[in-house]
């Protein structure tokens, strides 16, 4: 069946750009119309096929953890003229590659059926354009596993290796989130490898919540903008306890002049309403002389502004920590001036 694609040539017309064409032949054939409207007269046959690139698969950019429940992948467009939608096959480790998993018109998506802490998942896509041309496959991509534990009041942690960039991965870093800002912070030196462990532990002792991790892959590009995939977030916990010095020197010399401990994992001043973390430093005659509830606090051996005879404390602590242990402990400080 022919078309009419153009109705209203002018008489010195000689010539038609045809576009928005698919991957097909098209046959053309010409008619001329009199002034009148009584005569046409028509053109012999011709065929013409438009240049049509070659398909090639949409590029997965990154897939990255987005969230406790979200693995958020975007991707470059496709070169196939006039895409219509993508198709996202989905592989998980229980069922294998799920085919035409869902499609979508955008160029990114954010998966909330995973579970990245546990479960590994890969992603490719295929495009359709307005003609119905499916391109092939383009490049997987996959997620980052994070693991960790504590051993010997170290944290290890492993990693799965990731898979998408065509420029390789540059090196892998470990990030801490820190309690206050509640933003990422890059705390280790970089690693080459897929796996690796860490340890530092005693820039992060005084922490009142779960210290939390997780891994970043950067890509191996000098382009400015570079892409970035972050694992799951794996919080670690060391053992709650406190260490409590025994003497301490009031003179001002930024050496050891406050008394104060040195904590792992306890819940800091008070929770819900409920102190969950005292200290308290009397004197020989059971005058209370110093109390606070933030760990992070101590005392500087004065007592109602005045300077404390230096003699030997006796102090008390009471805490909590996230481990669910109660810690009560106590004994004797000397001051020293």
């Amino acid at each position: 069946m022919f078309l009419c694609i153009k109705p209203d040539f002018s008489p010195s017309d000689t010539a038609l750009v045809d576009s928005n064409l698919c991957d097909s032949t098209y046959i053309y054939y010409v008619e001329g119309i009199d002034s009148a409207m009584n005569y046409v007269s028509s053109s012999n046959l011709d065929t013409a096929h438009p240049l049509y690139p070659p398909a090639t698969g949409p590029k997965l950019r990154v897939a990255t953890v987005a969230g406790e429940k979200i693995i958020h992948i975007f991707w470059n467009k496709s070169n196939l003229p006039g895409i219509k939608y993508y198709i996202i096959d989905k592989w998980t480790q229980k069922t294998g590659w799920i085919i035409n998993y869902l499609t979508d018109t955008d160029r990114s998506y954010n998966d909330t059926n995973v579970n990245p802490n546990a479960d590994l998942y890969k992603y490719r896509l295929r495009s359709v354009d307005r003609c119905g041309v499916v391109s092939p496959y383009g490049n997987t991509a996959q997620n980052i596993i994070l693991s960790g534990a504590v051993k010997n009041d170290r944290r290890y942690f492993n990693w799965t290796k990731y898979a998408v960039w065509t420029a390789g991965i540059k090196n892998y870093v470990i990030q801490i989130k820190m309690p206050d800002s509640g933003k990422w912070q890059t705390i280790s030196p970089t690693f080459d490898s897929a796996t690796g462990t860490w340890n530092n532990d005693s820039i992060y002792m005084n922490i009142d919540t779960f210290t939390c991790f997780r891994v970043l892959a950067l890509e191996d590009t000098t382009a400015t903008a570079k892409d970035t995939s972050a694992s799951n977030t794996v919080c670690v916990l060391l053992a709650s306890r406190i260490w409590v010095p025994n003497a301490f020197t009031p003179d001002n010399d930024s050496l050891n002049d406050v008394f104060k401990l040195v904590s792992v994992s306890l819940y800091n001043m008070i929770v819900n309403n409920q102190v969950v973390f005292d200290f308290q430093v009397y004197n020989r005659w059971g005058t209370k002389v110093f109390e606070t509830n933030d760990y992070s606090k101590g005392w500087d051996g004065t007592f109602n502004g005045k300077k404390c005879t230096p003699d030997e404390y006796f102090w008390v602590v009471d805490a909590h920590g996230l481990d669910g242990a109660h810690i009560y402990q106590s004994g004797t400080v000397t001051m020293l001036r």
